[in-house]
């Protein structure tokens, strides 16, 4: 925001006129600016204009000096800010509005923020293209979480806070008989389109973590953490603890067709292609064992993907399979 000890009410329109509809790569004309100054009413030559614009470049906003550049190829105004580009701002959208942690409220509210931070023809162009996550989240405290938690990972802080699941009613049911939990807190995350909060358990003495979206009655400690235990793993831990695949890490040997080869790889940060054939290609994967891990691979046929080592990965696989068709068999 311009520095409003500027009194001329002109200089800040001919500011936000630029700020709202001119970039680089749309610079607005000397014509063009008085015209649209005519439209608030203001009548101004180019002299009076000119003598804006550099009162204009003396100012100071919250980024620093603001610059109002002239592009004499195109003969026109714009300015060099934080203004969003298309394409960020086209990414913004699509990240809002495809995550299940807001609400259709707030990801509506963010959007108006975003839109007050882009050309209007810009956003006129991008809000046509948008498609929205119908599996939006009705837990408005969600975001009220974030807000009061902000402060306390900041500054290192303790807090409290129950703990909820809900009843087959969709009833607040609080563990641990309603007793507060208590966390340092060390950072706030998404993973599989949830929100958690991870941090310190002083009374366990290791890291733990927990749904944003169930967390409930937050306070803030007076106390103040002066040192982070285990604030190393915290990224380990994420990856092991929370990711898709936790679990023990393992070296497997994947076969698969040659046109899965890409949805492996997207799949797992860590393969490296081993064989390849016409019809097969031999893949050594390194992930993290468990159930989902056996999940993913039941996806494909085995034509497709299978596994074809260790012996003990592929029996815990088949066993997997036996365990959900004995499931199904007792119905």
């Amino acid at each position: 925001m311009v520095n409003m000890s500027i009194s001329n009410a002109r200089s800040f329109i001919v500011y936000q006129i630029l700020q709202k509809e001119s970039s680089f790569d749309h610079p607005l004309s000397t014509t063009q600016l008085i015209s649209k100054l005519s439209e608030h009413g203001i009548s101004v030559d180019r002299t009076t204009l000119y003598r804006d614009i550099s009162a204009l470049n003396e100012v100071v906003d919250d980024d620093g000096k603001i610059e109002i550049r002239h592009d004499s190829n195109k003969n026109g105004y714009y300015i060099y800010s934080s203004m969003l580009e298309p394409s960020e701002a086209k990414i913004l959208l699509d990240l809002i509005h495809a995550t299940q942690a807001l609400s259709k409220k707030k990801t509506n509210e963010i959007e108006m923020k975003i839109k007050s931070l882009i050309r209007c023809d810009d956003y006129d162009r991008i809000s046509i293209q948008q498609l929205t996550n119908r599996n939006k989240t009705r837990n408005e405290a969600l975001r009220n979480n974030i807000e009061i938690l902000i402060e306390p990972i900041a500054t290192h802080h303790f807090i409290q806070f129950k703990y909820f699941d809900y009843s087959s009613k969709r009833i607040k049911v609080y563990r641990r008989n309603g007793e507060y939990y208590r966390l340092l807190p060390y950072n706030l995350f998404i993973q599989n389109d949830r929100y958690y909060c991870i941090g310190y358990n002083p009374n366990h003495h290791d890291l733990t973590h927990f749904r944003l979206d169930k967390m409930d009655h937050i306070l803030i400690e007076d106390m103040v953490a002066d040192k982070y235990p285990l604030m190393a793993n915290v990224q380990t831990y994420i990856s092991q603890t929370i990711s898709l695949f936790n679990g023990p890490t393992r070296d497997i040997q994947l076969m698969c067709k040659p046109s899965l080869i890409s949805v492996v790889m997207d799949q797992f940060s860590e393969c490296m292609i081993m064989d390849e054939k016409e019809d097969l290609i031999q893949m050594n994967v390194t992930i993290h064992l468990n159930k989902t891990f056996y999940a993913w691979i039941s996806n494909f046929r085995p034509d497709e993907v299978r596994i074809s080592g260790p012996n003990d990965v592929v029996s815990g696989y088949t066993r997997y399979l036996d365990e959900i068709m004995s499931a199904y068999k007792a119905f």
